[in-house]
């Protein structure tokens, strides 16, 4: 009897630092900030560190500094707080990812999509630019900023933006969008910017602990995801000039509004609201804010 305690006794003394070990390994699982994929160029640069390509499964440490090529992407998770994919032509820095009650990611050029799974009580999560900061509490959105200009397109959930140089903020909802630069226009969300974030409402519930078959498969899906997307959105791209509008729509429209704000791109529909496109993006204004509109080329 007494040899049978003295076992017991061993092992459960054996089992304690085991169970201990498997705890702490779930919770570093939980809470990692991993590589899930990558498709073509992307690098990263740690501190002082020279650039180098990133590693399918590799921790990702905060102020990295991720850069995508053309044609590139990158997507990673935040633990079980968050999924994020950085957009091709994208440099991001992961300025603050190591308390996931408080994730700050600073966009400085490019696209970068969301999913916010879930947050603690009292928890942010932020993508930042150089003009504007967009937080929320739970939800798929889009943050890009180019030429000066911020595209924040929220699929579904609730999404606060604000300025950082003036007073200006709002709050979009589901199927909504706002465009950000001298002000902010908001607009419903447009056929292109639903499409794109297709590749986060399409991922797993819950992306954690992954054996490296796993993680390969997982790895594969999403990069034919993005095919599937692609293919989708031949054709409806924004051209990023008004050289480039004009050679698809055969004009360039003017658009005078009695604020004297004026407008470029091309009208594409009249009504209530005039949908109009332009190089940063499809912009919805309410008929009664255009004062004239004309043809300029």
């Amino acid at each position: 009897m007494l040899r049978y305690l003295k076992i017991k006794v061993f092992a459960m003394l054996f089992l304690i630092p085991v169970m201990f070990l498997y705890s702490c390994t779930q919770k570093s699982i939980v809470d990692r900030t991993s590589v899930i994929c990558f498709a073509g160029s992307v690098e990263i640069t740690r501190g002082v560190d020279a650039p180098r390509p990133v590693v399918l499964g590799e921790e990702l440490k905060q102020g990295d500094i991720i850069k995508t090529g053309p044609a590139s992407f990158m997507v990673f998770n935040l633990g079980d707080t968050a999924t994020v994919r950085i957009q091709p032509d994208t440099v991001a820095t992961l300025s603050g990812i190591t308390d996931k009650s408080d994730i700050d990611i600073n966009l400085t050029s490019g696209g970068i999509l969301n999913r916010v799974n879930k947050l603690a009580k009292g928890g942010t999560y932020k993508i930042s630019t150089p003009t504007v900061v967009a937080s929320v509490r739970g939800t798929v959105f889009s943050t890009y900023y180019t030429d000066k200009t911020n595209t924040v397109a929220v699929k579904t959930g609730s999404v606060n933006v604000s300025m950082k140089d003036k007073d200006y903020s709002s709050s979009l909802n589901d199927g909504k969008t706002a465009v950000i630069k001298d002000g902010i226009v908001e607009r419903p969300i447009d056929e292109v910017e639903s499409i794109i974030l297709e590749n986060m409402t399409s991922l797993p519930a819950e992306i954690k602990s992954l054996d490296k078959a796993a993680e390969e498969q997982l790895n594969r899906q999403i990069i034919e995801k993005d095919i599937e997307t692609n293919k989708k959105l031949e054709g409806k791209i924004i051209p990023p000039t008004l050289e480039e509008i004009k050679k698809k729509y055969e004009r360039i429209d003017e658009v005078l509004l009695y604020s004297g704000r004026i407008i470029r791109g091309v009208i594409l529909e009249r009504g209530a609201y005039y949908k109009i496109l332009t190089t940063s993006g499809y912009v919805s204004i309410p008929a009664k804010q255009v004062r004239n509109t004309k043809v300029i080329r």
